[in-house]
């Protein structure tokens, strides 16, 4: 029912499969289906979908394309529909589960790099996330755009970055160490199919993988302008900082 409802959210999301159908119920269909009952309304709401920086490179995996065909439905057939969409960063923070083992090794003193060392890629907090989305709920004006969100580093993170933020928070050596491409492939497809054979939707794939090893996820526009009265405030070495409960 969204009778007498100012503004919706759309923060469902698919994010493990192997084909593009397994993403398509929640990050397609989904989407479609929400329009259609909206465009019913006389007066229909407000809609921020939060979507991925991944729809920026929609030939770069299922999921991905996944995203981007949800973003597309908005555009094509949402008119009378004032929209926003979101394309957070990689979020990491309380309750992430994916970020989270990469994180845990970097306190243990090991940086897994997964891309070129001249590779870039910008990160949020899950709280600057939700502000971000209060602030949208509070002050948005949802005409038909974009907004990529990231913490405001300035260019994204190179994996120098990480390490040496990691080391200082944790106050201890980081090692980075170089994951091999064709080792990653291999345990991709390995994942595939064990899916395939046991029915099960996997996490890496060698989509994710094409994900993982793309050289450019930094942030490219300006997100303070876009959202009234937000800002990020947590940087990734706060962020550590915060998931660790370190002073």
């Amino acid at each position: 029912m969204v009778d007498s409802v100012d503004a919706l959210i759309h923060c469902a999301g698919t994010v493990r499969g192997l084909s593009l159908s397994d993403f398509a119920t929640a990050n397609i269909n989904g989407v479609s289906s929400l329009v259609k009952v909206l465009n019913n309304q006389p007066n229909p709401p407000r809609l921020l979908f939060i979507s991925s920086l991944a729809a920026r490179m929609p030939g770069i995996s299922n999921y991905a394309n996944s995203k981007r065909l949800g973003e597309i439905i908005l555009d094509n057939d949402a008119h009378q529909i004032h929209w926003t969409i979101l394309r957070p960063a990689a979020i990491y923070g309380d309750g992430d589960r994916e970020m989270k083992p990469l994180l845990d090794l970097l306190k243990k003193g090991i940086s897994l790099q997964f891309s070129a060392p001249t590779s870039r890629f910008s990160l949020i907090d899950v709280d600057d996330v939700a502000r971000a989305t209060l602030q949208w709920l509070t002050n948005g004006v949802a005409e038909h755009e974009i907004i990529e969100l990231d913490d405001g580093f300035p260019g994204g993170y190179s994996w120098n970055d990480i390490s040496e933020i990691a080391s200082d928070v944790f106050q201890r050596p980081v090692y980075r160490v170089a994951v091999p491409r064709f080792f990653l492939n291999t345990f991709a497809v390995l994942s595939e199919l064990f899916a395939v054979t046991t029915k099960q939707s996997p996490m890496l794939t060698r989509g994710k993988i094409r994900e993982l090893t793309w050289h450019d996820w930094a942030c490219h526009q300006i997100r303070q302008e876009q959202i009234q009265h937000w800002q990020p405030e947590i940087q990734f070495e706060q962020g550590l900082r915060k998931l660790y409960a370190m002073d």
